[in-house]
C-alpha cells in the first residue's frame, strides 16, 4: 500500500509562500501555470511575487493514480504572442514526481525555469525551486483534491 500525504489549505498555502521566498522577486516577468495541479500554487506566487502576467498550459498525464503519455492539451498562448513577449517565464507545479512532465514542457521551452512545492527524488534535479521534497512513493492528495 503507497503511504498518503494529505494536505490541507493552511500547509499548502504556507509552502506556498515559503516558495516565493526562494524567488528572486527580478528576474521573472510571467508565470505558467501548468494545469491542473499548478493554478493554486500559481496564483499565490502571482499574488507574493506581485506579477500579474500569469498563463496556463495543459499537460495531462496522470488518470486517476496512473501516469500514462503525456498530452499538450493547452498550449501557453502568451509565450507565442508577438504582442505581450516577456523573456523570463517561470513555469509552476505542485508537484513534480519523476520529472516526465517538466522534460516534456523542457522541449516546447528549453530555457523555462520551474517551480514546485512538492518534489519527488526522481524529478529534483530538474526544478529550479522547491520547498518540499518527498519519498518517491509517497502519494500526495492536494486539498482540491479531497
Amino acid at each position: 500500500m503507497t503511504e498518503k500525504l494529505v494536505l490541507d489549505w493552511q500547509t499548502l498555502h504556507g509552502a506556498c509562500k515559503r516558495l516565493a521566498q526562494l524567488i528572486p522577486l527580478e528576474k521573472y516577468d510571467g508565470i505558467v501555470a501548468v494545469t491542473r495541479g499548478g493554478l493554486v500554487p500559481a496564483a499565490i506566487l502571482s499574488s507574493e511575487l506581485d506579477i500579474r502576467m500569469v498563463e496556463t498550459i495543459g499537460v495531462q498525464s496522470y488518470r486517476g493514480r496512473q501516469q500514462g503519455k503525456l498530452e499538450l492539451v493547452k498550449p501557453a498562448y502568451l509565450l507565442e504572442s508577438e504582442q505581450i513577449q516577456p523573456q523570463r517565464w517561470l513555469f509552476v507545479e505542485d508537484l513534480v514526481d519523476t520529472g516526465s512532465t517538466v522534460k516534456f514542457l523542457k522541449q516546447y521551452y528549453p530555457r523555462a525555469d520551474f517551480a514546485c512545492v512538492y518534489v519527488k527524488p526522481q524529478g529534483a534535479e530538474l526544478v529550479k525551486y522547491s520547498v518540499e521534497q518527498v519519498a518517491q512513493e509517497i502519494w500526495i492528495d492536494f486539498p482540491w483534491e479531497n
